[in-house]
């Protein structure tokens, strides 16, 4: 579902730059791979101006091998807020279990769950169960942007093993 979901946005938004235009792209035509504030991918065809809002990223080739740099890259088809979002709710459902409100300064470790899920959690409390401590104690803002830049996978451990497999099985199919 998610890849059909997402990369039929993707053809809607590069044809229908092409149909717009009222042209046909022909074959071999190149594409770039472009991505929004929201973190989200598209193509487009590369000796176009871009549209307001999106930047290019240094993919260029055609349509397939761009939909297939896509998929390998945006995997999660959630916006970057909606990430954040689920990010803090983490945070907020793990910190309910306690009473006390953290003081200005508080200091916070990132966690990790077992499916390699990180929220973060006070530094001088106990961890809830299921969670394991990582090497990184700051601030609440620098906690929340230290998993920004080491959760750049968000699909859970199961979910991306089994991508993977599926990867490799279908490269020594094809060998």
């Amino acid at each position: 579902m998610r890849q059909s979901l997402g990369l039929g946005f993707v053809l809607l938004f590069a044809l229908g730059q092409a149909l717009a235009a009222g042209e046909k792209p022909a074959e071999g035509t190149k594409y770039r791979v472009v991505i929004n504030h929201e973190e989200q991918y598209s193509i487009w065809l590369a000796d176009r101006e871009l549209p307001q809002g999106w930047k290019a990223t240094d993919f260029v080739g055609t349509r397939e091998e761009g939909l297939h740099h896509i998929e390998e890259v945006w995997t999660d088809m959630r916006p970057l807020s909606a990430r954040r979002e689920t990010a803090l709710a983490i945070y907020q459902k793990l910190n309910t279990a306690s009473a006390r409100k953290p003081a200005d300064g508080t200091k916070y470790r990132v966690v990790i769950n077992h499916e390699e899920q990180y929220s973060i959690w006070f530094a001088d409390r106990e961890l809830p169960e299921g969670w394991s401590a990582t090497d990184f104690v700051g601030t609440q803002e620098e906690g929340l942007r230290h998993i920004e830049e080491v959760w750049t996978d968000m699909r859970p451990l199961a979910k991306r093993r089994a991508v993977a497999l599926e990867i490799y099985q279908k490269l020594r199919r094809e060998k």
